[in-house]
């Protein structure tokens, strides 16, 4: 059977007159348009770009070479540190950088236990360690103008940069150095609007961010009841999700607070020592393994140990941020006693 196939129509149909108006019109339209976007980006006024550090001057170039050498070396700078990581850490992070003249600083810098201070000259494209203010994060304002005096230009305008600061009650973080208002390293009293705990029963008061809220005191489990822990004060940041907590439980025992507190993979190392304010406090930090480790301090309370433990708020790390731990040192430094 012989089938006719039908072939495409490929004529072409004439334009009408209509069809001839209106792409004539379109196409003035487009002119229009056109001309009048022209007009108003030569003709108006362009608004500048914010720029969220604009109240901060610009870095010289002495001052950037600074900063990029000790991105670049600092990992074979720490190590010539007399100082070494505890707690089974490895290796020496800094948070924190002060200039006191255009080319010498002090740099913050911790294992995620302990934090010192480093007076730190930039010379001939290199690093030169001036003085280590071992187990100190801050200073007070006696030790500050004594090392800026010593090391620094008391004319210079600091600058600081930092990862993480302490804010309105808010823990700002940032990925990288980043320059902010606050001195960095001079020890602040805290803000008026802190809030005051205060025990009559053990005689002490200590002041909390006022941000946090009270929150009922958390049930206690059989075990730690016969451990005879009994908590005092429970506060939390809803939403950072952080909380504290200051509980005693039994007598004060180093010994045994390592065998009950440490962390994962310490259980044979004491907690670290810290001075703060007038009162001697023992730390532990993070452990082994992939869980979130609250900082938690030790004091001894007329022979009672007394647990100060900061849960958070991690950022992507399983200890609280360097803002938190800032706001741990601040805290800690209200402990008073009443009695």
């Amino acid at each position: 059977m012989n089938e006719q196939l039908q072939q495409p129509n490929t004529s072409v149909v004439p334009q009408t007159k209509n069809h001839k108006s209106l792409i004539i019109g379109l196409v003035v339209i487009v002119l229009l348009l056109s001309a009048a976007m022209v007009y108003l980006l030569t003709k108006l006024p362009t608004i500048a770009p914010t720029n969220i550090n604009s109240q901060f001057p610009a870095a010289s170039d002495e001052k950037e070479s600074a900063l990029s050498a000790l991105k670049d070396h600092w990992a074979e700078f720490s190590n010539t540190f007399t100082v070494k990581p505890v707690l089974g850490a490895t290796e020496w992070g800094y948070t924190g950088v002060q200039f006191i003249s255009n080319d010498t600083f002090f740099i913050q810098f911790e294992d995620g236990h302990v934090g010192h201070i480093a007076v730190v000259k930039y010379q001939n494209d290199s690093l030169k360690l001036l003085d280590l203010l071992k187990d100190k994060s801050t200073l007070d304002s006696q030790e500050y103008d004594s090392f800026l005096k010593q090391y620094g230009d008391p004319s210079y305008k600091v600058s600081n940069y930092t990862i993480s600061i302490f804010r309105n009650g808010e823990i700002l973080s940032f990925d990288t150095l980043t320059p902010v208002r606050e001195n960095i390293i001079l020890m602040e009293g805290v803000a008026a609007d802190w809030k005051t705990y205060k025990n009559d029963k053990y005689g002490f008061e200590i002041k909390y961010p006022s941000d946090y809220k009270i929150a009922p005191l958390p049930e206690l489990d059989e075990y730690w009841k016969s451990k005879g822990l009994e908590y005092l004060m429970n506060v939390k940041q809803a939403q950072a999700n952080a909380s504290i907590q200051i509980y005693t439980q039994g007598q004060f025992d180093l010994d045994r607070v390592m065998r009950e507190y440490a962390p994962t993979g310490l259980q044979d190392i004491l907690p670290v020592v810290k001075v703060i304010g007038q009162n001697t406090f023992y730390y532990y930090g993070p452990g082994g393994g992939g869980v979130e480790y609250p900082d938690q301090y030790f004091y001894n309370l007329a022979g009672k140990l007394l647990v100060t433990n900061f849960d958070g708020p991690y950022e992507n790390d399983k200890t609280p941020s360097n803002a938190a731990k800032q706001m741990e040192i601040q805290m800690l430094g209200t402990f008073k006693f009443t009695n």
